[in-house]
């Protein structure tokens, strides 16, 4: 059975409303959905299967106005912050951060969503 929030968001646009329904429910969005949701401000995060396992990547912006990316790995169940970057902006981000010297959007095919809970 396919978990369904009762509460309905309304962002404005039924592509947003749409790609948060997807982020609530653990399922793939698209890259340009993603996108889109960066520019709400919500903490948004994203898990990929690197080389040396599984990691999560969570985007946090602060009231100054600046955008992290922390990365944070799981070993013997501990969650270890295994690095933090910071940028002036969200386009900064998106075009500088790597992922094994790749962009989010040249892994975003793999990249893997849970449930919110």
């Amino acid at each position: 059975m396919k978990f369904k929030r009762k509460f309905k968001h309304n962002y404005g646009s039924d592509i947003l409303n749409e790609a948060y329904e997807k982020f609530f429910n653990g399922e793939h969005m698209s890259y340009e959905e993603f996108v889109i949701m960066l520019s709400t401000n919500d903490e948004l995060y994203f898990y990929y299967i690197e080389k040396d396992g599984e990691k999560e990547y969570q985007v946090e912006h602060w009231g100054d106005g600046t955008v992290y990316m922390c990365v944070t790995r799981y070993e013997d169940g501990k969650e270890i912050l295994e690095r933090n970057e910071k940028f002036n902006f969200i386009i900064e981000l998106l075009n500088d951060f790597r992922i094994e010297g790749k962009s989010i959007y040249e892994i975003w095919p793999d990249v893997l969503f849970a449930k919110s809970r």
